[in-house]
């Protein structure tokens, strides 16, 4: 409970370059934990978190304190903030992403999307919907890790009709798409 209150919550932002140009483009809140009785580790942190039922409230914490912590420091560039999948489609999730807009109307923030919540397209083009009525952009996050062939050309057309239907940025790697 400690962490989740925010006692003892780290975190990085981790900058995203672009290879070509060796800019800075955009950074990744990473949440960390300095709590003398809990690992270090985001994934050990996670899986600790998922045991209790409380993965989503380290989700929000972690965010929480990225925005508190780091957002004012970086204001010029994009910042991309992770998810947990269970979080995705909750309106709380929402509410707490307008509650950013509103601190923070200015700043390009993308939400990285885990590949597991792409399984519902009628909940993913809502979602996408309500970021574009906010002005926040999406990723997805670990993109390929798990899926076959298949789901990932699958997803891919997703994110495309998403890009036609929506006004949102879909930030994914169209280069192999032929």
């Amino acid at each position: 409970d400690e962490l989740i209150m925010g006692n003892g919550l780290s975190g990085a932002a981790q900058p995203i370059v672009d290879a070509r140009t060796r800019r800075i483009i955009a950074y990744e809140f990473l949440g960390r934990a300095n709590h003398p009785t809990l690992p270090k580790s985001p994934l050990e942190l996670f899986s600790l978190a998922e045991a209790m039922d409380r993965a989503v409230d380290l989700s929000v914490a972690f965010r929480e304190f990225g925005f508190r912590k780091m957002a004012p420091r970086i204001a010029e560039q994009s910042v991309f903030i992770n998810t947990h999948p269970k979080e995705i489609f909750s309106p709380v999730f929402i509410s707490s992403l307008e509650a950013i807009r509103h601190r923070f109307p200015n700043l390009d923030i993308v939400v990285e999307i885990h590949e597991s919540a792409v399984v519902d397209i009628a909940r993913m083009l809502e979602f996408t919907r309500q970021l574009a009525t906010l002005g926040i952009r999406f990723a997805f996050d670990d993109f390929g890790a798990a899926l076959g062939q298949f789901e990932v050309g699958f997803v891919f057309a997703f994110a495309a009709g998403v890009a036609a239907d929506v006004d949102v940025g879909v930030w994914v790697f169209r280069q192999d798409l032929g």
